[in-house]
C-alpha cells in the first residue's frame, strides 16, 4: 500500500516514519528546499544558520523523544537543569527549581518557594490548579470557555501576578497574551510539568535542526525504502465526484502523483488553497475557515562577546520578547560562533508585524539591555528577523472545539498537524503526536494493525 504524505514538518515526518517502519510504501512531498516546517533551519547568504524559532524540547514531549530515539538521535537532546527562569528589567533573575522526580506535590512546593508571586496569589493559584496537577483531564478540557486572565482573576489572583508569571509563558506557548488565550492552554502546560519523572526538564538540540534532526530522519526514511522529495509544491488535490475518495495530486510542475492513501501535513491556510471545489460541500471542510492562524516572529542577534551566559531558556517579563535563549551555550553546535548568538521569540507578533526589521531589532535590543545590563557593553554584529505570517492556530477560548479531527470524510485522506484535534497544545509534541496518530488510524482502517511504535497511542 502506497501512502503519500504532503509536508515534511514534524507531523508529516512522524507519520512517514511510523508507516515506513510498518512496511508501507511512503512518499513525502515537501514544497520547500529544506525539511522541518516550523522547526526548520537553513544557511543564509553569509553561511550562518538561521532557525524559525527557539525549539525547546520538554521532558513531557513523549512523542518527540520517541521519534528521535527511533531514528537513533535521542542523545542529541541536551537536557538542562530543571527550572523555570524569569528575567526582569534591571537585571534580576528569578527561578523555580524542580527535582528530577518532581510530581504534583513537588511542583506545588516549588511554586510556593518562588519570589515571582505573592503568598496569597500562590495559594489561590495552587488551589485552582490542584485538579489539573492531580490528573483531572475533564477539568482541563472544561476550561476552554474563558481566557486565562478571566480564570485567574475569578480565583482572586492579582493582575500584576498574572503579568509577571503567566504573561511570558502564555506568549511563548501560544503567541497570545493571557487575556487572549484559552485558559485550557495555560492550565494544560502547568499540568504537563506534573506528569512525573523528568517532566519538568527542558532540552535543546545539540546544533541546528537541519543537520542534527531532519537530515537523520531523511536518511532513516530512505533506509526504509521511503522517498522524500523537496521542491515538490502541490497545486491541487483531486477528489472523485461520485464517491468521497482522493484520486491523486497535481504538482505545480504539472506532474500527477498517485497513491492508495494521502496524508496532508500542510499548514491549514495552504491546505485550503489546494482543496477541490467539491470539498466545501462537506461541513467538515467548510469549518476550516473557523480556525484562525496567527503570525510568528523570531529574532537572532549575534554579538562580539559572550553575554547572557545562561544554559537554559529564559522567560522575559515586561518585554516585547517572551523568551530568550543563548544558543551558543545551550547547543554545542553553535559554540564555535565568535561572541554569542541570542535567539528570541517576539510575541504577540501581530502587534509589531507591520514594523520593518530594523525597528523590531531595535525594540528587542532595547529590552534585552534592560533585562541583561551586560548587553550594553557588547557590540551587535548581525541581526536576523524571521517572519511567518500564518503559523499557529489562534488558541482563543472555544477554539479547541473547532480543531478538525485527523480523519476526514474522504475515505483515504487524512490530516495531521498541531492545529488538528489531538488533545495537546500547539507545539512540537502536538505536531509529532498527530503524525503518529494518523499512521495508526490508517493502519487500523486498512487492515494492517501492526505493533504500535509511537509515543502515545490514540484513544
Amino acid at each position: 500500500m502506497k501512502v503519500i504524505v504532503i509536508g515534511a514538518g514534524l507531523a508529516g515526518l512522524a507519520c512517514a516514519v511510523e508507516l515506513a517502519d510498518n512496511g508501507y510504501e511512503v512518499e513525502v512531498l515537501e514544497k520547500r528546499p529544506v525539511l522541518g516546517g516550523r522547526v526548520s533551519s537553513w544557511l543564509d547568504k553569509d553561511g550562518d544558520w538561521v532557525e524559525t524559532a527557539p525549539h525547546v524540547i520538554r521532558g513531557s514531549y513523549k512523542s518527540v523523544i520517541t521519534l528521535l530515539d527511533r531514528v537513533g538521535i535521542g542523545d542529541r537532546i541536551k537536557w538542562k537543569k530543571q527550572q523555570l527562569l524569569y528575567a526582569s528589567k534591571g537585571g534580576k533573575l528569578s527561578n523555580i527549581s524542580f527535582s528530577p522526580s518532581a510530581g504534583p506535590v513537588e511542583i506545588l512546593r516549588s511554586m510556593i518557594g518562588s519570589d515571582l508571586l505573592g503568598f496569597g496569589d500562590k495559594l489561590k493559584l495552587l488551589t485552582g490548579l490542584l485538579p489539573a496537577f492531580t490528573g483531572d483531564k475533564s477539568f482541563i478540557e472544561n476550561q476552554d470557555v474563558k481566557n486565562f486572565t478571566e480564570w485567574a482573576l475569578n480565583l482572586g489572583v492579582n493582575r500584576d501576578a498574572i503579568g509577571r508569571f503567566f504573561d511570558p509563558m502564555s506568549r511563548t506557548v501560544s503567541f497570545l497574551r493571557p487575556d487572549e488565550v484559552s485558559a485550557r492552554v495555560i492550565i494544560f502546560q502547568m499540568a504537563s510539568i506534573a506528569q512525573g519523572l523528568n517532566a519538568t526538564r527542558i532540552g535543546f538540540l545539540d546544533g541546528d535542526p537541519c543537520q542534527r534532526l531532519f537530515a537523520p530522519i531523511h536518511q532513516y526514511l530512505e533506509s526504509k525504502g521511503a522517498k522524500v522529495r523537496t521542491n515538490a509544491r502541490l497545486a491541487r488535490i483531486d477528489f472523485a465526484n461520485e464517491t468521497p475518495r482522493a484520486l491523486g495530486l497535481e504538482l505545480t510542475n504539472g506532474e500527477y502523483v498517485t497513491g492508495d492513501a494521502y496524508v496532508s501535513a500542510m499548514e491549514l491556510h495552504a491546505l485550503r488553497e489546494v482543496l477541490p471545489g467539491q470539498a466545501w460541500s462537506f461541513p467538515y471542510f467548510s469549518r476550516f475557515w473557523q480556525v484562525e492562524e496567527i503570525p510568528v516572529i523570531t529574532v537572532q542577534l549575534r554579538f562580539d562577546k559572550k553575554i547572557v551566559d545562561i544554559d537554559n531558556a529564559i522567560f522575559a517579563i515586561g518585554s516585547v520578547m517572551s523568551l530568550v535563549v543563548n544558543l551558543s551555550v545551550t547547543s554545542p553546535g553553535y559554540a564555535h560562533e565568535p561572541g554569542c548568538l541570542l535567539e528570541m521569540i517576539v510575541a504577540p507578533a501581530k502587534d509589531i508585524f507591520h514594523l520593518d526589521d530594523g525597528e523590531i531589532v531595535r525594540l528587542c535590543l532595547d529590552d534585552l539591555t534592560e533585562l541583561f545590563p551586560e548587553v550594553a557593553d557588547a557590540h551587535m554584529t548581525k541581526s536576523t528577523v524571521v517572519r511567518i505570517p500564518q503559523a499557529l492556530y489562534r488558541c482563543e477560548p472555544g477554539a479547541e472545539s473547532r480543531r478538525p479531527t485527523q480523519k476526514t470524510p474522504i475515505s483515504n485522506f487524512y490530516l495531521c498537524g498541531d492545529y488538528t484535534s489531538h488533545g495537546y497544545t500547539p507545539s512540537m509534541e502536538g505536531a509529532t503526536l498527530s503524525g503518529f496518530r494518523v499512521a495508526q488510524m490508517l493502519m487500523e482502517e486498512h487492515g494492517k494493525n501492526l505493533q504500535w511504535h509511537g509515543g502515545t497511542p490514540p484513544s
